[in-house]
């Protein structure tokens, strides 16, 4: 495992290497040694249109999250501070002496203190790309390949909030297929001619809807003040964002070339 770690080139930027008195974490989501993203894919009958993604979802894969210092010009098993084996970690967050790490279908949340862990899961969630403590560090905001994003609680591992783009004018997927998830819209639009995606049950889907059935993509979402919500859409290329109260979405930025993580400057 840590063998493949150490054959990536792993160099520091040079923006960052001022910061030579700075430790970070930094997630290797996949360890696998080749590449095996799927290429682009064209419809029938369309010359010009392609679609990028998957048309299956894979299984989840053995990733890493590595605790390395700026002081060195580059970092592999040997100076990293700390290596911490899990399942596609996609991303990291801290909050008050805890660790949140993205962990396939759930988040796993460590007490830096006591090594205490805890692991968050919910019947929506799938190859989880980013996850966020709230201000107040009682809440965590997950976003889900089933184009979804939820808040839970820490305390009781409940949702206090959740959002389906496919609930909120989503629903168009790149490959055709109108995705809902309720059975009397499915009929109606099947009465209608409309090729239907029903995503009734997430248990159908062990590792979530592989990206060409994702009508959104969502790839990541963020807390942007008490009453929204940030997300990334991966296919349109678009950042919305979504009323809590509402659901309703706002885009604030368009003509992204496939826009993953986001960040608030503060």
């Amino acid at each position: 495992f840590y063998e493949s770690f150490m054959e990536g080139d792993y160099s520091i930027p040079p923006c960052l290497k001022r910061r030579r008195d700075l430790t970070v974490a930094l997630s290797v989501k996949s360890m696998l040694p080749e590449d095996r993203r799927s290429q682009p894919y064209r419809l029938p009958n369309a010359a010009s249109r392609f679609l990028m993604g998957r048309n299956q979802a894979p299984p989840y894969q053995s990733g890493v999250v590595v605790a390395a210092n700026l002081a060195h010009e580059a970092f592999d098993a040997s100076t990293a501070l700390w290596m911490l084996k899990g399942v596609e970690p996609h991303s990291v967050a801290f909050s008050n002496g805890r660790m949140a790490v993205t962990d396939g279908d759930g988040v796993k949340v460590y007490n830096l203190r006591t090594g205490e862990r805890r692991r968050y899961a919910w019947p929506w969630l799938s190859h989880v790309h980013t996850a966020e403590f709230s201000p107040d560090g009682t809440r965590l905001l997950i976003s889900s390949t089933f184009d979804a994003v939820v808040e839970l609680d820490l305390d009781t591992g409940l949702s206090t909030w959740e959002w389906f783009a496919v609930e909120h004018g989503y629903a168009r997927a790149l490959s055709g297929e109108h995705v809902t998830r309720s059975a009397d819209i499915a009929r109606q639009w099947e009465a209608q001619g409309r090729t239907v995606l029903l995503l009734d049950d997430p248990a159908r889907w062990k590792f979530g809807l592989p990206t060409r059935q994702q009508p959104v993509h969502v790839n990541a979402a963020r807390y942007w003040d008490a009453e929204h919500i940030l997300v990334t859409r991966f296919h349109p290329g678009h950042a919305l964002l979504i009323n809590r109260q509402t659901g309703r979405s706002t885009e604030v930025a368009t003509g992204l070339l496939n826009p993953h993580g986001l960040f608030k400057n503060p």
